[in-house]
């Protein structure tokens, strides 16, 4: 049976033998059974707390001090005693509080420590002491730094606090546990790092206020052949370095290699949201206002970095089609975007973290995308016509500016076409005046095929009328104008040098006798596009006074069309339904040619 202490403390160990039948007189006198009981005491063993010795030996200079800890101290009868003989020259001293006294003579002596229990039991430790010159120093920092990727970091961090703790070493490379050392330092750059006295013996605190390469001396004051120079390179921790100068409307994903011992990434902070925006967990960021910001990168309670920023205005932005593409209806056109004149907003590479944090940022928020004609003969903005969504890109590092043609905007947009102009796509700031240079792009407006005209009406008296088409240069080559009636007949018109996306059609009733209703259809097998227009062919048999007052306004205002017009026939009314209807020409005295241009698509 064996018996293994678990906790400090008394207590008892009873055994009994029992006979199983006690009729066969196994113990003497025909006892039922023995028994007996032992007290046991559960103690630790003593042994020293400081210095932490696992040789049982103490290592000390020449003249020095150690306060001797062991782990019960707590315990009265506790006492420490040289063991050296009489005629020895004393090496060390200890008295009765622990204080242990190195003399000036190098040489090993022992050290008895002395604990006598409460129950009776002495323990006791033979220590020897050694008093050895120093041969070397070594340096330690903490807290410790750690990596993600678990690579040596080539430099320390911009902005930490550091402690430097020297250990003192002898030939022999053991560690000293004492020593006499008064240690100074100095440094050739007191603008990179600041370097103070530590809170113990031996240790200094290492403050990084400047990126650089600084040398720290540090030397025994007594004994110069004690000293060691360190070499101490500051960098920045948090990347990419060309994020120290921005623009407004730059994205940048911040990165730090540090993390902490269990692998935990640090915190994200900016000194100022409104000038540099900054996601606090993945270190994505905007640039919002000009200014000057510093990104911090803090792991709690272990070190914390940073980097200056300076935020600039921008003052040259750009924009780039993606295809020379023209912009038609129904579909998008993508122009890139840029604060930075030719180079992209994107600074630094993100991770897909960092990709997601970017669209929750909404970095496309502070950059606007105006749009205007080249023609300035166009006389209502180009927003009523276009519409745009602007986002950002973060695989190209380019703003992405949308544009859509708008489908109820045919008119207006017809307008500008007729004009020959072009929609201009520049980038600019949202909520700030820009006034830098704006590298703008070009885009060709192309809204389909369409006519002047959604209907015709051809009489007897008025056989004959004129159609424009405009027709994108796309459809030119392969552009059909075709009658589904033998009794109508279609003549163009000579080109106009001015418009060459105008075509002028003679539209002629051949029939002068003939009533019903035709078409005329326009076609481009190439672009996919083709137009439809209505022809009514009508017999007047007498031309009635209110016939003939519409026509006299209509002959005399309608320049250069007199013999066109557009009949627009609305519902009967209830107490008409029997009556024959006549249809009465409808013209706008003030209506100009660009609004009477429609589109028909099939």
């Amino acid at each position: 049976m064996s018996v293994t202490g678990q906790t400090r403390g008394q207590t008892g160990l009873k055994v009994v033998l029992r006979v199983l039948d006690p009729g066969f007189g196994q113990l003497g006198g025909n006892l039922p059974d023995l028994e007996d009981e032992v007290q046991i005491q559960v103690y630790d063993k003593v042994h020293m707390i400081n210095p932490k010795v696992e040789a049982e030996e103490i290592l000390m200079t020449p003249n020095s001090v150690l306060k001797l800890h062991t782990n019960r101290d707590d315990v009265d009868a506790l006492s420490y005693r040289m063991l050296d003989d009489a005629d020895q020259v004393a090496i060390a001293q200890v008295d009765e509080k622990g204080f242990l006294h190195s003399g000036s003579i190098t040489g090993t002596s022992l050290l008895l420590v002395t604990l006598q229990e409460s129950f009776g039991v002495n323990q006791t430790l033979i220590i020897a002491v050694k008093v050895v010159p120093v041969s070397y120093m070594r340096f330690s920092t903490s807290p410790a730094l750690h990596t993600y990727t678990k690579e040596s970091l080539k430099a320390l961090p911009l902005g930490i606090v550091l402690t430097f703790t020297v250990y003192f070493h002898a030939s022999t490379g053991e560690v000293l546990h004492s020593s006499n050392s008064h240690l100074t330092f100095s440094t050739n750059r007191a603008d990179l790092v600041q370097v103070g006295f530590g809170p113990s013996n031996h240790t200094m605190i290492v403050r990084t206020v400047n990126t650089g390469l600084t040398l720290l001396s540090v030397h025994d004051s007594e004994n110069t052949v004690v000293a060691d120079y360190i070499p101490l390179p500051v960098e920045h921790a948090i990347q990419p370095e060309e994020a120290q100068r921005l623009v407004v409307g730059d994205v940048i994903c911040f990165t730090a290699q540090l993390d902490s011992e269990d692998g935990g990434h640090g915190i994200w902070s900016s000194s100022a949201n409104a000038i540099l925006q900054v996601d606090s967990k993945t270190g994505a960021a905007v640039a919002r206002n000009s200014g000057a910001a510093t990104v911090y990168y803090e792991i709690p309670g272990v070190l914390k970095t940073y980097i200056e920023v300076v935020v600039e205005s921008a003052t040259n932005t750009a924009a780039k089609a993606q295809q020379d593409l023209p912009v038609e209806t129904g579909k998008q056109t993508e122009v890139f975007l840029t604060t930075r004149g030719q180079g992209t907003n994107l600074i630094g590479t993100c991770s897909s973290f960092q990709t997601e944090a970017v669209a929750q940022l909404q970095p496309e928020t502070s950059v606007a995308c105006h749009l205007s004609f080249t023609n300035d003969a166009v006389d209502f903005p180009a927003s009523s016509v276009f519409k745009t969504h602007t986002s950002f890109d973060t695989s190209s590092g380019f703003y992405t500016c949308s544009v859509t043609l708008q489908p109820t905007a045919d008119q207006l947009t017809r307008v500008a076409s007729m004009t020959l102009s072009n929609l201009l796509v520049k980038a600019a700031l949202e909520g700030s005046a820009f006034s830098g240079e704006q590298v703008s792009a070009r885009l060709p407006i192309e809204p389909g095929m369409y006519s002047d005209r959604t209907e015709l009406t051809l009489s007897n008296l008025r056989p004959t009328a004129e159609l424009t088409v405009f027709v994108p240069a796309a459809a030119q080559a392969d552009m059909e104008v075709v009658s589904n009636s033998p009794v109508i007949g279609i003549q163009k018109a000579e080109a106009q040098s001015d418009f060459p996306s105008l075509s002028k059609y003679t539209i002629r009733a051949l029939d002068l006798r003939a009533a019903g209703s035709a078409s005329i259809t326009i076609s481009s097998a190439s672009s996919g596009q083709s137009l439809i227009i209505p022809v009514t062919l009508i017999h007047v048999a007498e031309l009635g006074a209110n016939t003939q007052v519409v026509h006299e306004l209509c002959h005399r205002k309608q320049q250069p069309h007199p013999y066109s017009f557009i009949i627009r026939r609305p519902p009967p009314a209830p107490d008409s339904i029997n009556r024959p209807y006549y249809p009465t020409p409808r013209c706008d005295a003030n209506s100009s040619f660009r609004l009477r241009l429609y589109s028909t698509r099939h």
